[in-house]
């Protein structure tokens, strides 16, 4: 996996983000467009590290909070914050070892919290 393994991976936000405007969350669907544009922008350019650490954790206590509001579902609850929990342990992983094991795991970070956020976005009430 390479440079252009963790730009493509935000189409797991992407696809997200179009879920919750299909389910009329279009507030929670416009800020996972923006995590995937400020996340490539991020790849290609570290200087928008700090955006996009802002971004991602606006992200995370949103969906937290849709999360929290959602009477009942709780299996969806359960495996999106078992998706969550993977994703917030790739992280780190992804940057212990170098830029070769970060390009390796951090795609996945994207992609589990893809289907974390799609999970919110299409069972989650806002």
């Amino acid at each position: 996996m390479s440079l252009t393994h963790n730009i493509v991976s935000n189409i797991a936000y992407v696809i997200s983000g179009i879920i919750a405007h299909y389910k009329k969350k279009l507030y929670y669907g416009n800020l996972l467009f923006f995590l995937a544009i400020v996340s490539c922008l991020y790849h290609l350019n570290y200087t928008f590290l700090f955006l996009d650490v802002i971004i991602s954790i606006s992200v995370l206590f949103y969906s937290l909070w849709i999360t929290y509001n959602t009477p009942n579902k709780y299996y969806i609850k359960l495996l999106g914050i078992i998706f969550l929990i993977i994703m917030i342990i790739l992280i780190p992983l992804s940057g212990k070892y170098g830029e070769k094991q970060y390009n390796i795991i951090h795609p996945w970070a994207h992609i589990f919290g893809g289907l974390s956020t799609a999970l919110v976005a299409y069972y989650g009430k806002t």
